[in-house]
């Protein structure tokens, strides 16, 4: 069965955890918290099949390669515009480059994916792009907050 519990209610905890990004999610602790029948959401024992539901929901819809995406053109406009000491673009650099064109060439390949591969790889994606485009970005410290933000 699937309760909603308030935050309120006695013995219910969290702790805040940041992920990668600084996207928050939490980590819940239950220790004889009482809950009232009415915040039973479907029927008895229909919780699973609610979670597996929304699951399937969010299979499509979390991490699509919009976030990737939008990433690459933001870092690949810094360094095609930002110029280093010797007056040379940051583009200009190989290492750059290499790390542009590899997310450019995952994320083309990700648009012929059906919806539960397109899922993962596009969650794997994310992971590997952010860390790929740091490295080029770094010496402007350009990551900041849930994608890119401004400095």
């Amino acid at each position: 069965s699937m309760f909603i519990v308030p935050t309120t209610s006695p013995g219910f905890k969290l702790t805040p955890t940041f992920t990668m990004g600084d996207v928050r999610t939490n980590t819940t602790y239950y220790e004889n918290v009482r809950v009232p029948h009415g915040n039973l959401v479907g029927g008895e024992n229909q919780g699973w099949g609610l979670i597996v539901s929304q699951l399937n929901h969010e299979r499509v819809s979390l991490t699509p390669s919009g976030p990737s995406t939008k990433m690459l053109e933001e870092v690949r406009e810094w360094a095609q515009t930002t110029k280093l000491a010797d007056g040379r673009r940051v583009i200009d650099q190989p290492w750059v480059r290499e790390s542009l064109a590899w997310v450019h060439a995952k994320l083309d390949a990700l648009h012929p994916a059906d919806a539960s591969a397109g899922k993962i790889y596009a969650t794997e994606l994310y992971v590997h792009a952010y860390r790929r485009l740091m490295d080029p970005a770094a010496c402007r410290n350009r990551f900041r907050g849930a994608l890119l933000g401004r400095p």
